[in-house]
């Protein structure tokens, strides 16, 4: 898969992090499996070409990134304020890539974003031949960006 889908989304969710939690944020490699209870995020992207965006997180990850965003105490966070908060990260993340590009030939538009909640789920878009992963690093703990894109017709076999 070409990076010109992927850079896109790594770097909405770097800008996102830094600005509505404000702590540093990079991309820390390849995305891991999550071994624990984790919630995910995602949206569908439809237009030129087919996808769906994901941010996965371990619970107690994605409470102390809900926390800073609320300004809260981890305490005081609860699951629906989880799922809540990483709804918005994900919606966030998705139209601030699609921002970035609007004058490409890769533009799409947005679903409401979907919660899924539980152990080694895996949300995938049917039909997906390709997939780009990574691991997004923070001081509060790592979580994972999922990229899943099904090529135009002109770019398959290419």
């Amino acid at each position: 898969m070409s990076n010109e889908y992927l850079v896109p989304f790594v770097d909405s969710t770097v800008e996102m992090i830094s600005t509505m939690v404000g702590i540093p944020c990079e991309h820390g490699g390849e995305a891991d499996r999550l071994q624990e209870d984790y919630v995910s995020g995602s949206m569908y992207l439809s237009g030129s070409f087919e996808g769906q965006i994901k941010l996965s997180f371990s619970f107690e990850i994605a409470s102390k990134i809900v926390a800073e965003m609320l300004a809260m105490e981890v305490s005081e966070i609860d699951e629906e304020m989880i799922c809540d908060g990483v709804g918005e990260m994900v919606n966030i993340v998705a139209g601030a890539a699609k921002t970035r590009l609007v004058d490409s030939a890769f533009h799409f538009e947005l679903s409401l974003p979907s919660i899924t909640v539980g152990k080694l789920h895996n949300v995938k878009l049917y039909g997906s031949e390709e997939q780009e992963a990574c691991r997004i690093h923070t001081e509060l703990g790592d979580f994972n960006l999922f990229l899943y894109v099904i090529p135009p017709e002109d770019q398959k076999d290419k």
